[in-house]
């Protein structure tokens, strides 16, 4: 649809239409659960934890704007522009995308299906333990980080091997799984609260330790026996997600100038506690609630204003420039002095919207918008399409290996797999997490060697192990 047919519908009709979006999105969710339940080669939940974290920064910006009562009243979005009509034309490429992204998970399956039996019979176990995992995913978050995390192209393989952390959270509960401890998978799924807690804490951020939290509950609830608890627990879960979110942005700017202020982990913990002391249950009638979703998880307000922008002449389309710079942005300047530089997320995020965007926040570029302005709606498309392939790829290798008791592989291949999956990332940031991921996974390999099991039965019985839960 042309821009200017699209500015002349009322804010009711584009509430309407945003409606069925909605709806479709969620049809497009259930597609696949459905697949995952019946998908005919193995799994590792890759395709759900990507929807899911896609639509925590897409899906919930749509609906809010469904809402009658809505109405942006806070002076940040009044002056930034956000309105009913910027989210509906940032929706319609976010729905358009997520499609591609589902059907491409879809058709990975054909084409890999003959490949995908041949390597499941080459796969021989390799059992280990999870322990070793949790204590490389610690080492990565409590000692690397602080002291390396912020090297070019070294802060890239950290920030990697801090994912060895959310991985053993998952063998944990696939151990418990498979020793038929159905309490176990739900405690360690339980524990894995502590992701968020622990990055809000260090880092002032609460968003990659929910990636994390995440990433543990949606690979883990399959492993679940009650279905019923599953689908109640995944519905409390998003309700409470959204209340957590609602009290931790009304107290986010004084808890980060508690962590960033380097005080002592007193300080940290009691201004955390305080703020979720007083807390919040997440009201749909309140409109502070919804434009505290509006400000931070509303990727589709940025999308539309490119689409206004540059629909209006205000840029041409970057025709693939910012992918280019992301292929080759892995590579260090110690090998390549003279390698192009591009700016960050704020910028690509500024130079295509046309708005200013503030020093003291960070904006994440995202997948929808990036490849909008490079080559607008059939880039989206395409890119989403190929983007679905890959991760099921990886998808299917890591549950291949996981279904044939090679842990050591299930790592290797889920662990590129699982830093990609960065929706409100920007090219650049997901590539150089594949190739460090990559490279980590060439080191875990002779690493994991020293912590493998040499004698019979040391992690889980043959029994255990073959028993189907």
């Amino acid at each position: 649809m042309d821009i200017s047919q699209q500015i002349i519908l009322t804010d009711d009709v584009m509430r309407s239409r945003l409606s069925w979006m909605v709806v479709g999105w969620l049809f497009l969710v259930a597609v696949l659960l459905w697949h995952r339940i019946k998908a005919r080669l193995p799994g590792s939940s890759g395709p759900l934890i990507y929807a899911s974290l896609f639509s925590l920064n897409h899906l919930f910006g749509g609906f809010i704007y469904c809402l009658p009562w809505y109405e942006p009243q806070h002076l940040y979005l009044v002056h930034g522009g956000w309105s009913v009509e910027m989210t509906y034309l940032g929706f319609i490429p976010s729905v358009q995308g997520f499609g591609a992204f589902v059907v491409g998970v879809l058709a990975m399956d054909r084409l890999l299906l003959r490949r995908a039996i041949r390597f499941a019979r080459a796969q021989k176990p390799r059992v280990i333990k999870y322990i070793p995992v949790l204590l490389s995913g610690l080492m990565f978050s409590v000692v690397l980080s602080p002291l390396l995390g912020s090297i070019p192209s070294v802060g890239a393989l950290v920030s990697a091997g801090q994912r060895l952390a959310t991985i053993g959270f998952i063998l944990a509960a696939w151990t418990a799984w498979k020793k038929g401890n159905n309490g176990g998978v739900i405690r360690w799924i339980g524990a894995s609260l502590i992701f968020p807690i622990t990055s809000t804490v260090m880092g002032g951020f609460i968003g990659f330790g929910t990636a994390s939290f995440i990433m543990v509950v949606v690979f883990s609830a399959p492993f679940v026996k009650q279905r019923l608890l599953v689908v109640v627990s995944g519905l409390l879960l998003t309700y409470l997600g959204l209340s957590v979110w609602v009290t931790y942005s009304r107290d986010r700017e004084e808890i980060r100038d508690v962590v960033w202020g380097n005080q002592g982990m007193d300080s940290r913990v009691s201004r955390v506690f305080d703020s979720f002391s007083d807390w919040e249950f997440f009201d749909i009638t309140d409109n502070e609630h919804l434009e505290r979703i509006d400000m931070r998880l509303n990727q589709n307000h940025f999308v539309g204003r490119s689409v206004d922008y540059m629909s209006m002449g205000g840029e041409e389309f970057a025709k693939g420039e910012t992918i280019w710079f992301a292929l080759i942005s892995w590579i260090p300047r110690i090998v390549w002095p003279g390698k192009p530089t591009i700016g960050g997320s704020g910028s690509m995020v500024s130079d295509y919207t046309g708005m200013t965007m503030s020093e003291n926040s960070s904006f994440g570029v995202g997948q929808i918008l990036e490849l909008y302005f490079n080559f607008g709606h059939k880039g989206v498309v395409v890119g989403m399409f190929l983007l679905g392939c890959l991760i099921r790829y990886l998808d299917i290798k890591s549950g291949i290996c996981l279904d044939r008791r090679n842990l050591v592989g299930f790592i290797l291949w889920v662990l590129p797999m699982l830093v990609m999956i960065q929706p409100n990332g920007s090219m650049a940031e997901v590539v150089s997490s594949c190739v460090s991921a990559g490279i980590l996974s060439v080191g875990l390999n002779v690493y994991f060697k020293f912590f493998e099991s040499r004698r019979k039965g040391e992690l889980l019985s043959e029994t255990e192990l073959n028993r189907e839960p």
